[in-house]
């Protein structure tokens, strides 16, 4: 920024002098330019300024704080402005780009059947690993048909290992139908629930 100064002596005449005063310019840094979840935190690195006053470009209102963590609702390419000030007025603004990939919530192939039989085919019930991408919960509840709980999840992880056809990892189910009953919430924040029947073959 330059800044001009105007001086007159006793007989009137003047003198200008120009002054640039060069401002370090604002920074900020952040979790992730790309990130599979909505809650972004922004760590403000400006040391010279007084105010402060983030943009998230997403209509949100603005915040003043320091540092801030912002969630986004939705999925999208958002530039995020820092505007830093002083008390005397000077500011500067920089601004960077952030990517959100919020996983959604789906629970879209899970299997009817399976067979537990040694022959390194079709083995284990389990839920497809692409559905369990968008979830931040998740537990399933799998029942006899006299409803005697034979396996139970209690995370995506679990999930992805199955169930290999034990009554709670001990001796063999017998052949017959069963039933699951999941719960789910995305990280978009939806919940899903879902029942169905299994079918497991020896």
């Amino acid at each position: 920024m330059r800044y001009t100064f105007t001086a007159f002596d006793n007989f009137g005449c003047r003198q200008d002098t120009s002054i640039l005063v060069t401002i370090e310019a604002p920074e900020f840094t952040y979790t992730d330019s790309v990130a599979f979840d909505s809650l972004f935190t922004f760590i403000n690195e400006t040391s010279w300024a007084t105010e402060f006053e983030w943009d998230f470009g997403d209509d949100s209102p603005f915040s003043v704080e320091d540092s801030v963590e912002h969630e986004y609702e939705t999925d999208g390419k958002f530039r995020i402005y820092l505007t830093a000030r002083t008390d005397d007025g000077c500011e500067d603004t920089i601004s960077h780009v952030v990517i959100v990939l919020i996983p959604k919530l789906k629970l879209e192939n899970i299997p009817n059947s399976f067979t537990p039989n040694g022959d390194a085919f079709n083995q284990v019930f389990k839920i497809n690993k692409d559905d369990l991408s968008g979830l931040e919960f998740f537990e399933c509840y799998i029942y006899s048909r006299w409803g005697k709980k034979v396996a139970e999840w209690h995370s995506t992880e679990e999930a992805e290992v199955g169930w290999d056809g034990t009554v709670n990892g001990g001796r063999d189910a017998s052949p017959g139908v069963y039933y699951y009953v999941i719960k789910a919430i995305g990280y978009n924040g939806n919940k899903e629930e879902r029942n169905g029947f299994i079918h497991l073959f020896r």
